[in-house]
């Protein structure tokens, strides 16, 4: 029988083109330049592909000829205690490092987010004030981890 599947052990065994199970290839690269802390803020949601709420997020950047690339993204919701910021910010930061050096990839710097809605009578400029401290936690806690 020829072509069908009683094809003998040691016959060619064809392809299926309709088999997406596998790709032999690279997908396209795509490429967005983000100039300003601004548009980089804005980026978030498209970058994670979800938008965060009431979220702490790092995500890693990359060297690549001299161009920031993207890598590992990590993502906490926001503690309602501030007690817990510490903690938090440092397994965040750890998570996304380790998770980076097992793909091989140290990040090179760590672009931090803090996402949180106003609450009643609150102004994002408050909102600002008040996580400010967190900020600093994310920050001394990848500074600790040398990136």
């Amino acid at each position: 029988m020829r072509g069908g599947h009683g094809e003998g052990l040691g016959s060619a065994r064809r392809e299926n083109p309709l088999d997406c199970t596998e790709y032999k290839g690279r997908l396209p690269e795509h490429q967005v330049t983000l100039r300003t802390p601004a548009e980089l803020a804005d980026a978030l949601p498209y970058l994670l592909g979800y938008r965060p709420e009431d979220s702490m997020v790092l995500a890693a950047l990359h060297d690549k000829d001299g161009r920031g690339r993207f890598g590992g993204r990590a993502r906490l919701g926001i503690p309602a205690s501030a007690d817990d910021w510490d903690a938090a910010a440092t397994q965040l930061a750890h998570g996304l490092v380790t998770g980076s050096e097992r793909r091989g990839a140290r990040p090179e710097q760590i672009v931090a987010f803090l996402c949180q809605e106003p609450a009643r009578g609150e102004t994002g400029r408050q909102v600002m004030e008040r996580l400010r401290p967190l900020s600093q936690k994310m920050r001394l806690a990848c500074g600790g981890l040398d990136v």
